[in-house]
Order: C-alpha cells, then structure tokens, then sequence
C-alpha cells in the first residue's frame, strides 16, 4: 500500500489533485522533479542538515546516527534497532510509520527516562529576530505564507510520531540559519562538500572535510538557531489548514484532512480541485516528452464541471487565465477574481481597466491595469502583436549616450564561504558590461566592453568586483553616459556592498570610500522623503519596458528572458545583423571578450531563434544530465519568479554553477570550463540588454516615419 510520506503531505495541503500526480511521476511532466545535487547548490539544505547534527550529537559520523536507506522498509528496521537502545538515542533520517503515514525525521532524539521524543525539522532558511517575535505570524495575526509550509510539515511529523510512539510526549523543534551570525572562519561550507554520490542511491552525498576539527565543527552550530514549536503545532492542529485548494468538508480540523489525504494515497485515487490562483504556479504543467501535462488536465475536468468557462478558448492553443499579470494590484489577486468569476482564459477575462488610446498624451506610461487590458485583448485580436507608449517613451530621448548595460551574478549561501561573513549574505562574484556608442550621424555601434569573474575557492571577490566596475565606468575619473540595469538587483547588491564596506573598518581596503562614493552616485537608497538618488542612478530598463512596452510574444511576464523573444519578433529588422555570420566576435563589428573572431550567431533557426539556447553547457563532459536539469530550472524561475510582478529571480543558474565552484576538492580543468561557460551566459545577458533598446528605438522609429 502506497503511503502518505511527509513530502506527499505538504503536497496535498498545496493542491490535493498533485498527490495523485506525484504518485504517477512516469506519466506527468514535474517541473521540480529536480536533482538533489543541484538543489543542494542552490539552497545549501543538506550542509545545513549535516552541520545540525553536531549539534545534537558529539561525533555523529563515529556514532552512525544516520539512517542512510532509502528502502522504506529497512529503514523502519534500522530506526526501531536504535530505538531498542536504552538512554538517549539520536537518529538522523528516522524512519517512522502508523498505519499508512510514513516519515522520515530530520533528527529524532527519544530519552526513555524522560520519556521525550524530540522531532527536529533542519531548514536551511533563514531565522530574523523580528519573526520569531511575532511567532511567524503577519500583521494580521496569521501564520506568515513565508512560514506556513514549514510549520505545517513539522505538525504533520508531530502527529504522526505521537500516533506511533504513544506514551511518550512528543516536543517538536525547527532548527534554522541565523541570520545575525557572523563566522569566524574562512571556508564553513568546506566543511561540508557536496558530492555526486558514486552508487547513485542519490544524486547528492555530504562528505565531511578530513581537515576539520570536531572542535570546529561543532563551533559553526553557533550558526544554527533552535526554535520551539510546540505552542505552535498544538494551535495549527487544533483548526483547520489555511488552504483554498483543500474542499471544506474534508477540512474540518487538521486529523480530518490527515486522514482523508491518507485515503486518497491508499486508493490512488485523484480528486480535482477547483482552479484558483495557486494554479499559476503549478509544477505539473507543461509536458516534456510522452510525460502529461497535469494542470492542463484540471482545467479540462473544470471546463467539464462548468467550475470555468470559456466562449472560444482552446486548451492546446491559449493561455489560461492564470498567466494574467498582476504587477502592481497590491494584495488583491486579479487572478484569483478573475478564476472565481468563472474565467478559464486570458481570452475570457472582461478588460481590467481601459485600454490605453494611442493617442494617449500621459507621459507616465502604461498604468498596471493598462498591461492587463492589452494582455486581455491582444488574446482575442489576431492582428495585435505589441502596443508602444510612444509619449512615455519619449524619456529614451533624454539619455547621455554612451549607454552603459550592466548585469550581475551573484550567490547568498546558507553557510558562509568567508570569515566575517553571515548566512545568506551576498557575494557579487560576476557582471557583464555592454556599451552603446553613438556617432555624429546617428549610428549605434555597440561593443562588448567588460567582464568580470572570480570563481577561486579561496578569495572574496565583491570588493575587486565593485573596483572593477568603477574603472570601467570611470576609465578617467568621470562617469560619463547612463547606466542601466533589469529591475533592482544591481541596485540592491551595490547597496549591500557599500554597507559592508562601511561597516568593514581596519579591514577595508584602502580604496573603500572611493568605492562607496562610486556606489552611492550610481544607486538610490530608501524611499518617500528619506529616499537617496545618486547623481548618475542607474536606469531600469525594467521599469522601461513595464511603462513602454507591451508585447503579446511575452504575455503576463516582463523577464527580460520574455522580453527578448518577443522584441526580436517585433522589431525584426535590427535583429537580421544577429543572424549573420562575422558580425558578432572578437574583431568583428560588434567586438566581443568571449566570443572569437569566428564569429557567433545568436539567431539560428535550429535553435528556435532563441539566443540562449546557441550556448555551450556550463558542467560540460560527463554532467550532461546536470545541464538539462540546471538549463530547465533557469527557465522555471524566469517563468515563476516574478510573482504578481513584484521580483525577477537573478541568476539561478549561475548562481548554482558558481556555489559550485566554492567546493575546493573541484578540479581547476572543471572549474576552468564552468568559468568560461558563465562568461559567455552573463554576456548574453546584457547583450539582451543591448537588443532590447535597439529594438525599442525601432519600433519608435517606425511611429515617427508614419508620422509624415
């Protein structure tokens, strides 16, 4: 009998339809049916996991605390071996069962005198004094959506080892990163370096550095923080579960909605839930060879039952109301509305607000809604293909040439990589620049004119970072030109930076207030009267694109990964130069720092004309099934990350090939060769940049040539 393991639980509590999904994995596509390898890179939980049990435990790899199976059946032998002992035991990975729950306990520690079972839930998220405060709950007395899943999952455990272990009482704890330590070492994640595991029981092993000390280890805990739950969990258990996808009559009470998910896993049996606006995010979807789209299943059985409704939309042809923008609505859910009133399509949606006019004389561009009615009737208009504030856009024509693109990557580890750093604080480790210079006659050439990177396992490279980008800007002293940058984290890196190097003192380079001088002319800080622009700000080019443009190509999303296709197929012409051989390269019209006098084309129809899709692997020989992987989760966040418009995730993917990198047992012919692939990944990046405003001065070009 198939059983409710705690991954299926918070599942179930998402959506109850995705336990049926889960459990049929082989027909339905997942979109985070991911690799633990690349997980543990991106958010560092098993390092977190790892460091943990240190803190519970002397020596915990002497003492083989950890249940290492992943037969459920054999675990469950070696979790109740361990529980014969006497005294206090410690389990990390404990497997526990009743009847059809199954769970495996982060750490697990039983004292038979006592008669106390610990259940320790690890996360590698990040602690803030303020939310302990307020006991994770909002302005509005509820449990924060930041924290809900968590505390839901470790209530779940709960039960279900009160139900297994009767007679003991069962004390439920969340261990989390504490933001406010500062570590004292170089190199706390070297500790603890991720590796492929060899026998591929699974995609990522833990292996302890033989050059650390216990003494050391076990001084890094200091970085975890332990938090009680068991007020908490008896609160979350005693009311029903915060869910709009879960029916009310089986919600009556957390046990209840246990139960009835048990059931549903027991029967394999699927059990539709209404469309709303947790579907927009739905990792069932989409389709990825003979795998099913599982979302689009859903909506299918919602049209059946009259849930949604449509005049003329298809299901295999147009978007799903979910894809509707919602930037700038605030707390409302424009999705959300627009599901409950029966919508099933972008199509079927009524305009959220008039249509802007093109002979709108508002000079501050598209409002919200303005992008949401577009978005409504360009489903509906074949003829339609974009729509350009042309007075808003006016702005352009104030700009100092040259225009300066820039683009960063950037990594906020778990555990700190540098002494003196704290969790999840940034490390600027990459940019690119591109440059727009303009002639006496009017023309555009365009360079690639900067770079820079340090993936060395050894050094800290924001400071050399910042320096590097103010000699570019400022070759002679003087900032000439407009920046720019895509949304706000150049803005927020550059910030974070110029905080550190104030707070640096003895240990600030000797440049440092020439540095944060640079930081400040560049940056804004604050907001309302408080707020701070500098004198040579940068330019979102962002905000551009939200007030100016719209295209139907990028639908309900402004990554600048949707934005370039569409403006590639809205203004074609400029975009015939990135088809051509001997254009772009070292040497070439438009130079480039990676790219040699070869030449590379950007636009190639057995790529389907999508410029990231010409670039090399970033892992490379012997990792291919890494690439597919890190390439698919690079596409996803651009596709989630900008929820209801208010953030675009920043380099995923490099991000997780330069965490990579951090680990010093890697080969410098591998660590080479992903340094190389990244440099070519950031340069697309702001050549993206670069494309993007080329194709808005074409498309302003055309409205002006109409004009007479």
């Amino acid at each position: 009998m198939p059983l409710l393991t705690k991954s299926r639980f918070k599942l179930a509590v998402e959506c109850p339809t995705k336990i049926y999904f889960a459990s049929h994995r082989a027909e339905y596509h997942n979109n985070l049916d991911d690799n633990d390898f690349l997980k543990s890179l991106a958010d560092g939980g098993h390092q977190v996991g790892e460091l943990a049990k240190y803190k519970y435990h002397p020596d915990p790899v002497s003492g083989a605390i950890t249940v290492e199976t992943l037969d459920q059946k054999d675990a469950l032998a070696q979790t109740d071996r361990r529980l014969a002992e006497s005294g206090r035991v410690v389990i990390a990975e404990a497997a526990v069962r009743h009847q059809g729950y199954f769970i495996r306990v982060d750490i697990l520690i039983r004292d038979d005198v006592t008669k106390v079972v610990e259940v320790i839930e690890v996360k590698s998220k990040s602690l803030k004094q303020e939310d302990l405060k307020a006991g994770f709950k909002n302005a509005q007395g509820e449990y924060a959506t930041s924290w809900r899943p968590y505390l839901v999952d470790i209530a779940f455990q709960t039960r279900v080892v009160e139900l297994a272990m009767p007679g003991y009482r069962v004390v439920p704890k969340l261990v989390l990163v504490d933001s406010d330590y500062e570590s004292s070492i170089d190199g706390l994640h070297q500790m603890f370096a991720i590796v492929r595991d060899a026998e591929k029981q699974k995609s990522v092993k833990v292996r302890r550095s033989s050059t650390a000390s216990l003494s050391d280890i076990r001084a890094a805990t200091e970085a975890l923080h332990e938090v009680n739950l068991e007020g908490i969990v008896r609160d979350l258990v005693s009311r029903p579960l915060v869910s709009g996808q879960i029916p009310p009559e089986h919600n009556a009470s957390f046990e209840q909605f246990m139960r009835w998910a048990e059931a549903l896993q027991a029967e394999d049996r699927r059990y539709f839930a209404r469309p709303g606006k947790a579907c927009k995010s739905c990792q069932f979807s989409g389709s990825n060879g003979a795998r099913r789209d599982g979302r689009k299943e859903c909506w299918a059985h919602a049209l059946e039952q009259g849930w949604v409704r449509t005049e003329s939309g298809r299901l295999e042809a147009d978007p799903l109301a979910t894809e509707l923008w919602g930037g700038g609505a605030g707390s409302k859910s424009v999705v959300g509305e627009a599901i409950a009133n029966g919508a099933a399509f972008v199509r079927d949606i009524p305009l959220l607000g008039d249509l802007p006019d093109e002979s709108d004389t508002s000079k501050d561009g598209f409002t919200p809604a303005h992008r949401r009615s577009l978005q409504v009737a360009m489903a509906t208009d074949q003829r339609s293909r974009y729509r350009v504030h042309h007075d808003y856009l006016r702005i352009m024509d104030t700009w100092q040439w040259p225009l300066h693109m820039i683009d960063f990557e950037t990594s906020a580890p778990a555990l700190p990589f540098f002494k003196g750093m704290s969790p999840y604080e940034v490390i600027a480790f990459q940019f690119s620049y591109h440059r727009m210079d303009r002639d006496a006659e009017g023309r555009i050439h365009i360079s690639h004119a900067g770079q820079f990177i340090d993936v060395n396992a050894s050094s800290f490279p924001s400071y050399a970072f910042v320096r590097a980008l103010k000699n570019y800007l400022m070759p002679n002293g003087q900032l000439v030109g407009t920046v720019f940058r895509y949304h706000h984290h150049e803005n927020t890196v550059l910030r974070a930076i110029g905080s550190k190097l104030l707070a640096a003192q003895e240990s600030a380079p000797s440049d440092a207030q020439a540095l944060i001088t640079f930081i400040d002319r560049i940056t804004k800080s604050g907001s309302g009267k408080d707020a701070r622009v500098g004198d040579k700000c940068m330019v979102d080019l962002h905000e551009i694109v939200r007030k100016g443009y719209y295209s139907k190509h990028a639908g309900g999303s402004i990554s600048i990964k949707a934005m370039l296709p569409a403006i590639l197929a809205d203004a074609p012409e400029f975009a015939q130069k990135y088809r051509q051989p001997g254009v772009y390269g070292q040497g070439l019209p438009i130079p480039s720092l990676n790219f040699g006098p070869e030449g590379h084309v950007w636009l190639r129809a057995d790529k389907g004309n999508d410029p990231y899709k010409t670039l090399p692997p970033v892992f490379g020989e012997g990792f291919e099934d890494l690439d597919d992987i890190l390439f698919r989760f690079e596409q996803i966040s651009d596709e989630t990350a900008e929820q209801d418009g208010v953030a675009i995730n920043q380099g995923g993917l490099a991000m997780m090939a330069y965490n990579y990198t951090q680990f010093a047992h890697l080969s410098e012919n591998a660590r080479h060769r992903i340094r190389e692939a990244l440099l070519k990944y950031c340069e697309l990046d702001t050549l993206a940049m670069v494309m993007l405003v080329e194709g808005l001065l074409e498309l302003r070009a055309k409205r002006q040539k109409m004009s007479f």
